[in-house]
């Protein structure tokens, strides 16, 4: 699997600058055809300029050698007889007992000027899997790399020391069947001016043969929140920032995938998260696991779900959640996520029973997280946001100490200030610390009062 280059806090805040709020990401391989073709094209070749010279040669004198020739010209003779070979594969020169002849064909080319010279030469098209329509010229460059091809195989083994062979493309989507005719049909009527962006030569004639090969390119789809409902729309997860005066990072991931969102946007459309149950055999001492999913696998079965980004309830999302925040959630009153978003309400009994608080603390600061895992890849989740707000006084008493400790370096930080802060407070300083998971900080002020400095 090729990685993704996303910036995701940068997708964030140009989200939240539109008044969405993200909550989650989607991931899906959408289908595309390398199409191998043997074209006929006039776009002049660079050493084209040294074939004139070489028909003059052979018109005046066809007995002498390549490395002759190569003399005259101030070249090799490797390159001298590689141009006679181009020059007979295209018909222009032929050679016989006498030596070598110039062709009707190359008469008229060189000589008369009346016919137009065709190379044969190979070259691979990308088309759109679904609609059988040219690529940008960015998928010949950039995103080339990015493909995931059906001859890509990997060896794996499993747990058990089992290997096994395995193809990284498994498009989401099904290729519609190959059409030779329509795709040949499709690349003609690009117009000249519009070629050079889809990357198809200026002087493209026909084709005389092809193949193909089946690949898939990774897209995202973003689920957000907005003041006006729920929206999902596919990103570029390969998108570099372009930089450029007036555009955003939110242009750059949209600029070259809207046409493919446009392809499979009723889809797209219902796509939600759910909770998919996974049995861990007779052998497991927990014999169910839970993995975050979604419902693309049967996509056709979830009609008018715009409005919803989430199929689960408490009881399906609690084991995903309670891992990720080392706790244990009792109540739906730990987690709201009726409102399109997953909010984690913390309050000190949520902080008592987690086995790693400072991490509960750091995110509440930042106020929020994210659920990735690989193993939600296979269930097309790229990843889902998790949202922190505090649930109680306390735990906003601790998010203020915690504020204060993370802008004052650690040599620097103040019994006395913090207990300034902590006048009002049921709790005493020491209990907020360890609620905050500062052990770090209580061992300094425990150094400072009974220990000796040397």
């Amino acid at each position: 699997m090729i990685p993704l280059k996303i910036d995701y806090e940068k997708l964030y805040q140009e989200l939240e600058n539109q008044g969405k709020k993200l909550t989650g990401l989607f991931e899906l391989q959408y289908p595309i055809y390398c199409v191998h073709a043997t074209i006929a094209d006039i776009t002049p070749d660079p050493l084209d300029y040294l074939d004139v010279f070489i028909i003059d040669i052979i018109r005046t004198n066809n007995k002498l050698s390549t490395a002759t020739i190569g003399s005259f010209l101030g070249v090799s003779k490797s390159i001298i007889e590689m141009r006679i070979n181009i020059l007979k594969g295209e018909s222009l020169v032929e050679e016989n007992e006498s030596g070598l002849q110039v062709s009707d064909l190359g008469y008229n080319v060189f000589v008369k000027k009346v016919a137009e010279r065709i190379h044969i030469i190979s070259y691979d098209f990308y088309i759109d899997g679904i609609t059988h329509e040219p690529l940008n010229k960015q998928f010949y460059r950039a995103y080339r790399s990015k493909f995931i091809s059906e001859n890509d195989k990997v060896l794996r083994t499993n747990k058990f020391g089992e290997s096994f062979i395995e193809c990284d493309m498994k498009p989401d989507l099904v290729h519609t069947p190959f059409n030779k005719e329509r795709i040949i049909e499709k690349l003609k009527n690009i117009s000249m001016d519009a070629r050079d962006e889809f990357a198809i030569p200026i002087g493209f004639k026909d084709i005389t043969d092809l193949s193909y090969t089946k690949l898939s390119f990774q897209i995202l789809v973003a689920a957000s929140i907005a003041e006006n409902g729920v929206v999902k729309e596919v990103i570029d997860g390969f998108a570099n920032q372009s930089y450029i005066v007036g555009r955003s990072y939110y242009d750059d991931v949209r600029q070259y995938i809207t046409n493919f969102e446009d392809n499979i946007k009723s889809k797209v459309q219902n796509l939600v998260f759910k909770v998919h149950e996974r049995n861990l055999g007779y052998n497991a001492e927990q014999k169910v696991d839970y993995i975050l999913s979604s419902n693309w696998r049967e996509i056709d079965r979830y009609p008018n779900h715009e409005g919803d980004i989430f199929q689960f309830d408490f009881e399906g999302i609690k084991h995903i959640l309670s891992k990720k925040l080392k706790t244990v959630l009792d109540t739906e009153e730990d987690i709201e996520f009726s409102k399109g978003i997953i909010e984690f309400q913390i309050s000190k009994k949520t902080l008592q029973k987690s086995t790693d608080r400072k991490s509960i603390i750091s995110n509440l600061l930042r106020g929020r997280d994210y659920l990735f895992d690989l193993m939600f890849k296979n269930f097309n989740v790229q990843l889902l946001y998790i949202y922190y707000s505090p649930a109680d006084e306390i735990v906003e008493k601790i998010l203020e100490i915690s504020s204060i400790i993370k802008a004052t370096s650690f040599d620097d930080i103040s019994e006395k200030r913090l207990l300034e802060r902590c006048s009002e407070c049921p709790l005493s300083l020491r209990q907020i610390l360890i609620l905050g998971g500062h052990n770090d900080i209580l061992e300094k002020f425990d150094m400072e009062k009974n220990m000796i400095l040397i």
